[in-house]
């Protein structure tokens, strides 16, 4: 291949994958923003105790969910290695679908 064509390839490439970061962080920061305003809307109609109530359940829900997590970042890939080394295709594609 002409050094061209890759260029434009890499040069479309670095375009999309630009483009993706950017509306990934345009989300977060727009949800960033509706969250905090949904808590003030919550906290100035339920009061100063059901509004802790609230944020108590919230972080015990955070918590679960971090401590369900623990782990599964580098179980699946080196589950998924593992299969794939004893060329065992249907636990490899069980465990990534």
């Amino acid at each position: 291949m002409p050094k061209r064509v890759i260029y434009k390839e890499k040069r479309k490439l670095i375009t999309s994958l630009a483009s993706g970061v950017l509306w990934v962080t345009m989300g977060m920061f727009l949800s960033r923003i509706l969250g905090y305003c949904l808590r003030a809307v919550l906290a100035h109609f339920y009061g100063v105790e059901n509004y802790g109530i609230l944020n108590t359940g919230l972080s015990i829900m955070m918590i679960v969910s971090l401590v369900s997590l623990v782990g599964l970042n580098t179980g699946i890939p080196r589950q998924v290695s593992f299969y794939n080394a004893s060329n065992n295709i249907i636990l490899v594609k069980k465990y990534i679908f």
